[in-house]
């Protein structure tokens, strides 16, 4: 039977809402587990408490034959809140042993850089384990870092294919 676009939405959001592998890393990193939004109100984004969320934001059909094949692109972006910065310092020892160390580079980490493109490949994992349809990623993700929020979207083509068997 093949999916209408909303039965596909829903699909999309029951496998990351109800994931144990999603929700356990985000309780493990942010203390809760993630509000999952079907449509954004871009006058009225997600509240810091909302985070960290899984965001279907559109799905449109690309092409197909309602007879036998059917496929959209859908827009899925993640979001992390986070204000953990680490900094540190590389040092080589002084020119003399009683010399200080001299710098020689700084960093300086944002943690929700890295944990968006962690929770984006998390949910990735989960919907390509799931069997409702064949599934991939554009090989570009965006993230938008605006600080303490990160975001990283990407589009996932989703191609079903329905095959009657002659008796």
């Amino acid at each position: 039977m093949m999916l209408t676009t909303s039965e596909l939405i829903e699909k999309i959001r029951d496998a990351v809402a109800n994931s144990q592998e999603i929700s356990a890393w985000c309780v493990s990193k942010y203390g809760k587990t993630p509000t999952v939004f079907v449509g954004i109100d871009i006058e009225n984004p997600p509240a810091e408490t909302d985070y960290p969320v899984i965001v279907i934001e559109g799905v449109a059909e690309a092409y197909g034959n309602s007879q036998s094949m059917i496929a959209w692109i859908a827009s899925i972006g993640v979001g992390v809140y986070d204000k953990t910065i680490s900094t540190a310092v590389v040092t080589v020892p002084g020119e003399d042993e009683e010399d200080d160390p001299i710098a020689i580079s700084a960093t300086r980490t944002y943690a929700g850089m890295l944990d968006v493109e962690t929770f984006r490949e998390k949910v990735h994992a989960v919907l390509k384990a799931e069997r409702f349809a064949k599934i991939t990623f554009d090989s570009k993700s965006e993230t938008i870092n605006a600080y303490p929020e990160f975001i990283s979207t990407v589009d996932a083509t989703i191609e079903q294919i329905y095959s009657r068997r002659r008796t």
